[in-house]
């Protein structure tokens, strides 16, 4: 008993190749099915709810003096002016040359700590 395979047919050639190779795909022209909205929409609500929204006001606050209780008052930009020119906080970062004095940030202590080990 032999196995016969059946001869590929030829395509016609009145067709377009785009046409043929688009007939082929899988799902082409079809709309998205229901299930696609039914999880994506909840997830979206969800993002939105505890990323989006509180990231938001986090930035609105802080143009503003609010403290967290009480009334505020909208500052504009002169909070990130504070950044760059209270000294308190540059020290806080290290970014001051009063704190780089201390033994840990000094280079001589950088150095000796690497060839400690």
């Amino acid at each position: 008993m032999t196995l016969q395979t059946p001869l590929p047919t030829p395509v016609d050639p009145g067709l377009d190749r785009r046409a043929a190779a688009s007939t082929r795909r899988a799902g082409h022209g079809r709309r998205p099915e229901l299930i696609w909205y039914v999880f994506l929409v909840p997830a979206l609500l969800a993002f939105t709810a505890f990323v989006v929204a509180p990231a938001a006001v986090g930035i609105f606050y802080s143009f503003t003096d609010y403290v967290g209780y009480g009334q505020w008052e909208f500052l504009g930009l002169s909070n990130y002016a504070a950044l760059f020119t209270d000294p308190r906080i540059l020290d806080s970062y290290g970014l001051r040359s009063a704190s780089r004095s201390s033994p840990w940030c000094s280079r001589r202590s950088w150095r000796w700590r690497w060839r400690s080990r």
